[in-house]
Formats: structure tokens, C-alpha cells, sequence
């Protein structure tokens, strides 16, 4: 541990400091046992092929004497794709960190971060216990995760006991943005999820504010992106890509690209200028599914807002 909090600019990669993210000894467990005394970047310097999921990011303690908010930002080192992958439990676990930017530009372009888990029906990403403001931007992110609940990325559920040692309950996983990834299957190995996003929320701590824009979403079984019954108000689902690059093995009897549920209380959700269809980005060639019998829906919405007069915008469909 670092007596006085970490400070400025760390290494993690083959032959540095730090060899993994979420390993014991890695990381997030050096940030979870010091805090923050400045605004910290991470940067990664080569593939990390050992992750395990074991250590959650946790609540970020600031250090600094001066008691501002401080941010923590993982990004590459270079313009060269880094593979940061495992068989990671649970995936790579944001537990009621707040403030984390994982951004994959270099110089402000590209995407040179992969991101993969190798464990059966895992996530790549989990937040959960009220994680607040969190970014994932510019990332290549693979995973194989099945289930109910189940997608490569998930916003997880806030509940008022303990999870990883972290109580949540509170206000959910508020202010989450995914912007410009890839979320896909495995590319090195066989193994399709069940949905790319899944906004999981919790009674009474709904996830709200999210925004989930410029993404390309391919190759899943069930749903691209789903914001479940208990998701809270002010999503943007904006500019996304929703196609199959190869063919699909659809278990669900029904493909979904976009299906956004909710409570009556659910206000201003706005999906916007999405392209479905196609093998690329813009919808560009043609969908190919294995299942042929599947019902092919492009975007749902059930069960959420008020249906009182003057009540206002509850969702928004345009484009």
C-alpha cells in the first residue's frame, strides 16, 4: 500500500510494477488499500493475460488534503491494441467506485483496448453497489456471458447488504456512459452472450442517467441492449449499430436489438438514430441467423410511464 494515497501516472503490463488489474496483489487492490491522493492514470503497456476478477474496484478514498472528487483513468500507452483478458469471475468489477474512466484512445483516437472474459456465463464489465459516473469509452470488449440476467456489460443491482464488503441501496449506478465500443462475442474461441448491455437495476435503487451512444453491438443471442423493469428515468440510446457479423445461434425464440421496460414512474427515456440490420455498422450487407424461425424485433418497449394526461415525455423514439 501507498502510505499517502497514489499519485500522477502508473504502469501496469509484462516486466511493471503492476502485472494485472483485478489479481490479488494487482491494481485495484492497491487502490482499494491506498486511496487517491491526485488524479491517477493507469497505463497499459502490454496484454495482461492473467486476470482473475478476484479484486473489485471499491469505494475510491480520496487522500488529498484539499478534499476534492478525483478521478481514476485506465488507458493504453500507445497506439498498439493491449489485450487485457481471463477467466475473470464475476468480470472486471466495479463496486461502488465511482469516477473511472476506461478509455482506449490514444492521442484521442482509436480503440487499443480488448477487453475479454474466458469464463463461461461471466461479464466483461459488472457495476454494481451504487458505482456513479463511471465511463467506458473506445474499448473492444468480447464476451461469452449466458443466463437470465446475463450480457458482456452489465449495470448491475444496489442493495443495502454487503456485497465485496461494499453496502449499496442508496442511489444505484447512476451517470454510467458507454460510448464508441465494440461489444461482441469471443473472437479467439467459440462463444456467443445472451445480450451485449443489460441494465440490471435493483427496487429501490434504480439505475438512472445512463448513456449508451456511438456503440456497435454484434453477435448476441438474445438482446443487444436491455434496461430491465426496474431501470429509473433519463437513459439516452443514441447513434448505436446493432448487426451480425457472422451467423447466430438465436436461443431466445425472438432477436432483440433494443428492449427497454421499466415502471410507471419512468420518465424521459430517448432512443435515437440507432441502424439495425446489416453485417456492419449502418446496416451495410445482410443479417444472417441460424435460427430462421426466430421473431426479429428492432426495438420494444413495454410497461413503463405514466399514462396520466400532461404527464410528460416518458420515451422518445426518433430516427
Amino acid at each position: 500500500a501507498f502510505a499517502v494515497g497514489l499519485r500522477g501516472t502508473y504502469r501496469v503490463g509484462p516486466g511493471e510494477r503492476f502485472s494485472s488489474l483485478t489479481a490479488a496483489g494487482g491494481f485495484f487492490q492497491i487502490v482499494n488499500d491506498s486511496g487517491l491522493q491526485t488524479n491517477v492514470t493507469l497505463l497499459v503497456t502490454g496484454d495482461l493475460t492473467a486476470e482473475t476478477g478476484t479484486v473489485p474496484l471499491r469505494p475510491i478514498v480520496s487522500t488529498s488534503p484539499l478534499g476534492v472528487i478525483l478521478t481514476l483513468t485506465i488507458a493504453p500507452s500507445a497506439a498498439t491494441e493491449r489485450l487485457v483478458t481471463g477467466a475473470m469471475t464475476n468480470g472486471i468489477q466495479l463496486t461502488g467506485a465511482d469516477f473511472v474512466t476506461i478509455d482506449g484512445r490514444f492521442n484521442g483516437s482509436g480503440r487499443f483496448l480488448r477487453f475479454r472474459n474466458t469464463a463461461s456465463g461471466q461479464p466483461t464489465f459488472n457495476l454494481r453497489q451504487d458505482a456513479n459516473d463511471n465511463t467506458l469509452r473506445n474499448c473492444l470488449i468480447e464476451g461469452a456471458s449466458s443466463g437470465a440476467s446475463a450480457a458482456v456489460v452489465v449495470v448491475g443491482t444496489s442493495i443495502t447488504g454487503s456485497v465485496s464488503g461494499v453496502n449499496g441501496g442508496v442511489t444505484g449506478n447512476d451517470n454510467f456512459k458507454l460510448l464508441d465500443c465494440l461489444i461482441r462475442d469471443r473472437s479467439d474461441a467459440a462463444g456467443q452472450p445472451t445480450r451485449g448491455f443489460h441494465c440490471n437495476s435493483s427496487a429501490g435503487a434504480p439505475n438512472s442517467g445512463g448513456e449508451l451512444r456511438g456503440n456497435e453491438f454484434t453477435n448476441w443471442t438474445s438482446v443487444g441492449i436491455r434496461l430491465n423493469d426496474e431501470t429509473g428515468s433519463d437513459w439516452l440510446i443514441a447513434d448505436n449499430h446493432f448487426y451480425y457479423s457472422s451467423t447466430t445461434t438465436n436461443t431466445a425464440g425472438e432477436i432483440t436489438a433494443i428492449e427497454v421496460a421499466g415502471q410507471a414512474s419512468v420518465q424521459n427515456i430517448v432512443v435515437a438514430r440507432n441502424s439495425i440490420g446489416g453485417d456492419s455498422r449502418s446496416a451495410q450487407g445482410l443479417w444472417t441467423a441460424a435460427n430462421q424461425s426466430a421473431k426479429f424485433v428492432g426495438i420494444q418497449i413495454e410497461g413503463i410511464g405514466s399514462s396520466a394526461p400532461g404527464s410528460g415525455p416518458v420515451v422518445r423514439v426518433s430516427g
